[in-house]
């Protein structure tokens, strides 16, 4: 079984990326897809086509990374080593 690549979807793709071929922070490509204010019609206009462009899909994992939540769900062993 291997993994099944998305088609079309680059994962390498970085949100810095984005942000360079809209020509702006990447703290505003985050504003842009977490749908925070602060940015204005046309820069969210301008970042929505360069995300389309780029066929940009944020990274889950890095998310929960920087947020420290993740939908993964943590174990505990009540083993001791020996």
């Amino acid at each position: 079984m291997g993994s099944k690549k998305l088609e079309g979807i680059d994962p390498q793709v970085t949100i810095r990326d984005v942000a360079k071929l809209a020509g702006v922070a990447p703290i505003t490509v985050s504003r842009v897809v977490n749908n925070l204010p602060g940015v204005n019609l046309v820069t969210r206009e301008r970042v929505n086509k360069a995300i389309a462009e780029l066929n940009y899909v944020p990274n889950a994992m890095a998310k929960s990374l920087r947020s420290d939540r993740s939908q993964s769900e943590k174990v505990q062993c009540g083993c001791s080593p020996k």
